[in-house]
């Protein structure tokens, strides 16, 4: 079983990829090439599943508590900071995924504020990947004993099963596509 800071690297990672993608879309968008249809929504379905509804919920509901409980002290600073990067992030995502919803119903005009939504959203989103992986999982490994590891996992586990919702594989399977597709576009990925 992987640890539970293991897994939510491997969620940091598949998140970033999914920054990289945005981030090649937006360059295309800007420079005024095309991408197939549903890409944006695509985009901003992916991040509102494995974000806003899976990790998120795994970091706040579970592991920030956990850290408090385990009198986190030197943390408490840095978990507040993160709940404030989730809410403040919220704000770019929710104008990410407003503006990719005009857009794939036809408001063309709608593309500027997607690409600027999406550059905002991707800045907050990989500073507060960082902030997590550099400051606050070296602190937490020490913190968490392997029963809390168990424990965590459990219910890691269970909140992920809560974050499924009718369409999720549609949603998988739609990101997967772009990410083909883009691939087979030789479209740059940026870093």
């Amino acid at each position: 079983m992987d640890s539970v800071l293991g897994i939510l690297r491997a969620e940091h990672r598949r998140m970033l990829d999914g920054t990289s993608m945005a981030l090649a879309v937006a360059d295309r968008l800007e420079h005024g090439e095309t991408v197939p249809t549903g890409t944006l929504s695509a985009l901003a379905n992916f991040f509102a599943y494995a974000v806003h509804r899976n990790h998120r919920d795994k970091e706040d509901s579970l592991l920030f508590p956990c850290l408090r409980q385990k009198g986190f002290s030197e943390g408490l600073g840095c978990v507040s900071v993160l709940l404030t990067q989730h809410s403040e992030s919220a704000v770019s995502f929710a104008r990410m995924l407003s503006a990719a919803e005009a857009y794939e119903n036809g408001d063309r005009q709608a593309i500027s504020a997607w690409i600027l939504a999406t550059r905002q959203y991707v800045e907050a989103l990989r500073s507060h990947i960082r902030h997590e992986e550099e400051e606050l999982f070296p602190q937490a490994e020490r913190l968490l004993t392997a029963d809390d590891q168990q424990e965590l996992a459990t219910a890691f586990a269970k909140a992920e099963e809560r974050a499924k919702f009718t369409g999720i594989d549609e949603v998988l399977e739609d990101y997967e596509r772009v990410a083909q597709t883009l691939t087979k576009l030789q479209l740059p990925r940026r870093s």
